[in-house]
């Protein structure tokens, strides 16, 4: 297996966990803006999801970088026997930056009551 193949499979790893990441970080925002949220009484909580939204922008900042990573190596080998997987990691990476601004979105509408 070359070099490129080992490393993309180390970073599907870890979109996978992330993914199972975001879904805590999501029921978590949910139950905040549910009525049975009361900040009065659940005020440590919300030391939890500052933190959480921390992860959140370290890991928007590591999709960043890989999606520059792979559209250079897309665009390089347009055309190539790999170029499809190239392709499929890009459209991947893109969804979750999608995905990771509207979860800090929401998690800021959330918190500005």
């Amino acid at each position: 297996m070359n070099d490129f193949l080992i490393i993309s499979n180390h970073l599907s790893e870890i979109v996978r966990s992330d993914c199972d990441r975001w879904n805590e970080y999501t029921q978590r925002l949910h139950f905040y803006r549910s009525p049975l949220y009361d900040p009065y009484i659940n005020d440590d909580d919300y030391q939890d999801i500052d933190e959480m939204r921390n992860e959140v922008e370290k890991e928007l900042d590591f999709l960043e970088r890989s999606f520059k990573w792979y559209e250079k190596e897309k665009d390089k080998h347009d055309g190539g026997m790999y170029s499809w997987f190239y392709e499929e990691k890009y459209n991947d990476i893109r969804e979750n930056k999608i995905k990771v601004r509207s979860e800090i979105q929401f998690y800021d509408d959330t918190t500005n009551y």
